[in-house]
């Protein structure tokens, strides 16, 4: 006989329900979590036992679902039962949490492997909350992408949390694995949505000539913070130089969102560890090594404070500014061609102090009459404004 995790729910929501593979195994009384979810009461807990179940999940009441060792969500199809609140996209999620203020999910295998749409709609998804809140924990979402032959459709995110119609999302994520998704590890999307994204492992694809992809990003007018993660191997294979780049891979990207924390993660290995346009980013405390043509950190937009990080080896330059009012003090830059790079004239700049260690040139500012005329010469094409991944409003 099989064990399970012990776990009980709130009082009023009566004893847990049990799902095995088999009606009896571990006392269950359901072999599908689906028909679990369907009879559990609101603040119930669902536990589920080991086993590879077929089948997507659609919960729209507060309920804890607790999952042992060996739980896999594999269903043999994915159907639509969704669409995005700020396109009208349909999509097709394994797990879809909607309108429920405090959904848990703990500990289960995501695997889209036997699932993928046979065409770039609907759009592909491992988790996805809408206007719903809770905690998404220890899961390890896997192969949330499509057939080879559509590598480029921008589908296929690990977790998707969005907000619409003028409500609200808050859901923690946390100690997750999100790895070979074909378009972005973890996405938040819209105004009302607050993540706290903690503690996960958000590993892309690698070189490859498909969607450009992102690991994490904020977006759209949604806000959190983004802390203690590795984020790692998000590269665009066309995107070969600062000369020739349609557009680049993020590690950790904020796009048209403002006041969010990038904090204590270790950000590596992709084209630009970190890139923000929004109104004051805080972004400190990083690890961020090894930018694949680009840069260890670029910051387009206004008021940014970049400080305490440690940046190395990136392919153009530790950090690349193009936003007025950035504070970029006390980080630590090794073994980067630039270390501070001006892209475009900027107001109100504090870039000391500073700490340069094999570092070609520490400062560069574009325009600056004092800059060596061949260093800006030789970087006119380089130090233009470039397009992150095609970020993802309509996931």
């Amino acid at each position: 006989m099989v064990g399970c995790v012990v776990a009980s729910g709130l009082a009023a929501a009566g004893p847990p329900l049990t799902v095995a593979p088999t009606l009896g195994q571990c006392g269950a009384q359901f072999t599908r979590i689906q028909d679990a979810i369907a009879a559990a009461a609101p603040n119930g807990t669902i536990r589920v036992c080991a086993g590879v179940y077929d089948e997507q999940l659609h919960i729209t009441k507060s309920l804890t679902i607790i999952a042992e060792p060996d739980v896999v969500i594999r269903p043999s199809a994915a159907a639509v039962n969704g669409t995005s609140l700020s396109s009208g996209n349909a999509f097709a999620s394994i797990i879809f949490v909607e309108n429920a203020e405090n959904v848990i999910l703990r500990g289960f295998t995501v695997d889209g492997v036997s699932s993928p749409p046979i065409a770039c709609a609907p759009r592909f998804l491992g988790v996805t909350y809408q206007n719903a809140g809770g905690e998404i924990e220890d899961l390890d979402i896997q192969n949330i992408r499509l057939a080879n032959r559509l590598n480029g459709c921008q589908s296929g995110t690990g977790v998707l949390v969005q907000s619409g119609n003028g409500l609200g999302s808050n859901v923690t994520i946390k100690r997750n694995r999100i790895s070979t998704y074909q378009k972005n590890g973890i996405t938040a999307d819209g105004t009302g949505t607050y993540v706290s994204i903690l503690k996960n492992r958000v590993t892309g694809l690698g070189p490859t000539t498909g969607a450009a992809q992102n690991g994490i990003q904020i977006g759209f007018g949604s806000t959190g913070k983004i802390e203690h993660n590795t984020i790692s191997e998000n590269q665009w294979s066309p995107c070969v130089s600062t000369t020739e780049c349609a557009a680049f891979a993020t590690g950790i990207l904020v796009v048209q969102s403002d006041d969010v924390i990038v904090r204590n993660n270790a950000s590596h290995s992709n084209q630009v560890n970190i890139f923000s346009d929004g109104e004051r980013t805080t972004i400190e405390r990083n690890l961020v090594l090894d930018a694949v043509v680009f840069d260890g950190i670029q910051i387009q937009g206004s008021h940014a404070k970049v400080e305490e990080n440690t940046i190395a080896r990136a392919d153009e330059a530790g950090v690349n500014v193009l936003g007025d009012y950035p504070v970029v003090r006390f980080n630590r830059f090794l073994d980067c061609p630039i270390g501070i790079l001006e892209s475009a004239p900027v107001v109100g700049a504090i870039f000391d102090p500073n700490v340069f260690i094999d570092v070609d040139q520490n400062i560069v500012v574009v325009g600056n009459a004092d800059a060596a005329p061949a260093t800006v010469g030789a970087r006119k094409e380089a130090i233009r404004p470039n397009n992150p991944a095609a970020p993802s409003p309509d996931m």
